[in-house]
């Protein structure tokens, strides 16, 4: 199954080892060096290895750099077989790289710049490591994107098959005024926040500012007006999923009550129910279709290399 609205082809389906490690912003442990495998003329290192199985896998767990090694040898034949095609990676690519490398990590320049003078790498280097990873899946989708079409009709019966896919649920986005009830509260603590919120709830329908009312409460952090996000039907608590889905936009709820207290909520959007026809899921389905071939024909492509290559594998975990 996949997301619709998330998915989206040409996305890299190769890991770039040296892009990757600067996600453990950790500096690099000092080890003797020794080749852990042999490919064709070219080795690969400890010290390289454990650089990227401590990013693949967050805390570089042993049992894993097996794996690992697996992946950096398939790099190494890529590179190799691929050596004297023609590509180009222009300055703006790299650059757009860096910036959603940052963008999904919440990371600066000046961060970014720092890890990477911990595992003493120059800026340099690090671009023209980016540029390698983009040249190698440019050259794969080269090598094997004229191997590989999507039919109509596969298009068609993908969309039968797996309704679940197109249909969305109800949304509605919320803004909320919450009156805690702790668990130990006495009656008379539970009394005096439902009138609280009564209260309140009498100002705002008289015309008073939702906010301003939420504000003048003294609740305790994070209770007061806010918006509460985006909620798909049946996510909210029942009390409140019930009142949230039938309210229109800008209308207020009555005053709700919960096990943790009580509430107040002014819808904000909403959404009804759908399911994605045909034409409008048709673009998702093929791109979705087509990567998933693409990384059926890189796995073959790889075992072919492999089948022809020299791998002298030397590391025993």
């Amino acid at each position: 199954m996949f997301n619709l609205k998330n998915y989206r082809v040409g996305g890299y389906i190769f890991f770039l080892s040296i892009f990757l490690m600067i996600l453990s912003f950790s500096a690099r442990a000092e080890v003797v060096d020794e080749v852990v495998a042999v490919v064709n003329n070219e080795v690969i290192t400890l010290s390289e290895l454990l650089r990227v199985a401590q990013v693949y896998f967050s805390n570089a767990n042993p049992s894993r750099y097996r794996e690992v090694l697996e992946k950096l040898i398939d790099q190494k034949l890529i590179d190799q077989a691929t050596k004297d095609m023609p590509t180009k990676v222009t300055e703006k690519e790299i650059d757009a790289m860096i910036k959603g490398f940052k963008e999904n990590n919440k990371i600066t320049d000046d961060q970014l710049k720092d890890a990477l003078q911990q595992q003493g790498i120059t800026w340099g280097e690090y671009r023209n490591e980016i540029r390698d990873g983009i040249r190698r899946n440019q050259v794969i989708t080269q090598t094997i994107r004229s191997q590989i079409s999507v039919s109509e009709k596969e298009i068609k019966d993908y969309y039968q098959k797996h309704p679940n896919d197109f249909f969305e649920s109800a949304q509605v986005k919320l803004e909320q005024i919450f009156f805690p009830v702790p668990d130990q509260a006495t009656p008379e603590k539970k009394k005096a926040a439902s009138q609280s919120a009564e209260e309140s709830l009498k100002k705002i329908k008289s015309g008073e500012d939702f906010q301003k009312v939420a504000q003048t409460l003294n609740l305790p952090e994070n209770n007061t007006s806010c918006d509460v996000g985006m909620y798909k039907k049946g996510e909210l608590m029942n009390t409140i999923d019930q009142e949230a889905f039938t309210l229109k936009p800008g209308e207020i709820s009555k005053v709700i009550s919960t096990d943790k207290g009580y509430c107040i909520i002014r819808v904000l959007e909403r959404s009804e129910e759908k399911t994605k026809k045909f034409e409008e899921a048709h673009e998702a389905i093929s791109n979705y279709l087509f990567q998933q071939k693409m990384e059926g024909k890189l796995q073959e492509w790889l075992q072919e290399l492999r089948t022809n290559a020299y791998i002298d594998i030397k590391f025993n975990q």
